[in-house]
């Protein structure tokens, strides 16, 4: 299987938003925590923002969302990409029984049906970007991630989609799946291809 996503993205990192609805997943374990070292990756503005009312249909600054990914890798991830991607395997779930209920894939759905159907619900994840469906075949999928942010913490949030897309292919039915991503460049733009696979 092979399927190819783009994301493209026509903003500046400062113009673009994220949806409350995976926002709201970090903003929660910030404020469920009394460690105060949280607190030292995030500015007086991000502060504001996840001190007020986060609503999952609301759109939020992807710096903000940048710096509440860090806080919580360094100080709970223990920096180990193994972690994050557990977190996106959780995510998977949280999203899939809550916000997404209405598209959660099961054992007896199709796999080329569930594709089509996070590449439909990608496009409400950001502001500026979704992935976008080329092919379909075997058991084998790749995602080609284009024009990606130069935050450092978008590497934490790579290790996030890969935990969250193999959860969702689980849910489907593949067994042992498995996700990878590597960085490339073509004509001179930075891109990330998501290779992942199953039995």
């Amino acid at each position: 299987m092979v399927f190819v996503g783009a994301i493209t993205m026509t903003t500046t990192e400062s113009e673009i938003k994220i949806k409350g609805s995976i926002f709201l997943i970090f903003v929660k374990i910030i404020r469920g925590s009394k460690d105060e070292r949280l607190y030292r990756y995030l500015n007086e503005e991000d502060k504001k923002i996840i001190s007020g009312r986060v609503f999952p249909s609301g759109w939020y600054p992807m710096d903000t969302f940048w710096h509440c990914l860090r806080a919580c890798y360094e100080v709970f991830g223990e920096k180990k990409p193994k972690n994050a991607r557990e977190w996106g395997r959780v995510m998977g779930i949280q999203l899939l029984t809550g916000t997404y209920k209405d598209v959660l894939p099961t054992a007896n759905t199709d796999l080329p049906s569930v594709v089509k159907t996070f590449t439909l619900i990608s496009k409400t994840f950001f502001s500026h970007s979704h992935f976008e469906l080329v092919s379909l075949e075997g058991r084998n999928a790749k995602l080609k991630l284009t024009q990606v942010s130069d935050n450092s913490a978008a590497m934490i949030f790579y290790f996030i989609i890969c935990g969250f897309l193999e959860k969702y292919i689980e849910l489907a039915g593949g067994k042992n799946c498995r996700t990878n991503f590597s960085e490339m460049v073509e004509n001179d733009n930075k891109t990330v291809v998501f290779d992942a696979n199953w039995e």
